[in-house]
């Protein structure tokens, strides 16, 4: 089986619809003279909303310094020549890993045919009492990810999902 990743065509349909399809491309990213912070960032609604209608000639020349340099990404492809179509789901927790909220760390990657497609750490949203506990909401979480990959894959082939986590649970009495 083999799986490509392009984003070709939708970068061709925006780089259109903005009349960018013959600008020239920008080999970095953004220049160092564009200056973008959150505190010029829009915060309530309507200054989204005012922002969206009439954006500044300094949003708008860096939106076009980003199409131009997408116009580089054009041939760019990730491409898997997979022989088994399994994903397979790596779970770990780090319990209190975060010594400033004492929160554990949930972290998890998920492979198609040995090769990663998604990945994942961040501290829990709740305090765990137990490495147990921990570990299971580590399972949880990269389960929701494994349950939407699924449905990813049957689109694309039929395959197997396999998921497993190792647990470790050492005691000690002091």
């Amino acid at each position: 089986m083999k799986t490509v990743l392009s984003h070709q065509g939708y970068i061709e349909k925006v780089l259109d619809k903005f009349g960018m399809s013959k600008a020239k491309p920008m080999s970095t990213q953004l220049a160092n003279h564009f200056k973008l912070s959150l505190e010029w960032c829009p915060k309530t609604d309507r200054e989204i909303e005012d922002l969206a209608k009439v954006p500044s000639r300094h949003h708008w020349e860096t939106v076009k310094w980003i199409f131009r340099y997408s116009k580089v990404l054009l041939g760019m492809e990730l491409f898997w020549a997979i022989s088994n179509p399994l994903v397979v789901g790596y779970v770990n927790s780090d319990y209190v890993g975060d010594l400033d909220d004492e929160r554990s760390i949930t972290g998890y990657v998920c492979t198609l045919g040995g090769r990663p497609i998604c990945w994942k750490s961040t501290v829990q949203s709740i305090v765990a009492l137990s490495t147990t506990e921990a570990k299971h909401m580590a399972v949880a979480e990269a389960a929701k990810e494994a349950y939407g990959l699924m449905g990813y894959q049957r689109n694309l082939v039929l395959c197997k999902v396999e998921f497993s986590c190792t647990m470790t649970v050492k005691v000690q009495f002091i």
